[in-house]
């Protein structure tokens, strides 16, 4: 019965929160927009011959997935190394 009346509180307060995006009329793009995205694609492929972009993405998010290892690897030792007794 508890659990009833928290799940229902719960759903009342995400309907409450989520009735704007739920009530709101359908919005569509104008023309302009499509031709921006068209024209980026261009774009893209263009680029794409000369320099690979899925290749430069996965290398700057795995540089940043390993700089951001080896400081939670630094972080991880020096609180390790401070656990040890007798030494400040």
């Amino acid at each position: 019965m508890l659990s009833d009346i928290i799940l229902f509180g719960f759903y009342r307060f995400l309907s409450f929160i989520l009735s704007p995006i739920i009530n709101a009329r359908p919005v569509a793009l104008d023309s302009g927009m499509g031709a921006a995205l068209q024209n980026i694609g261009g774009a893209i492929a263009v680029l794409n011959v000369v320099l690979d972009i899925s290749l430069l993405i996965f290398v700057v998010v795995g540089v940043h997935v390993i700089v951001e290892g080896y400081i939670f690897g630094y972080k991880l030792l020096r609180w390790a190394y401070q656990k040890i007794p007798g030494i400040n």
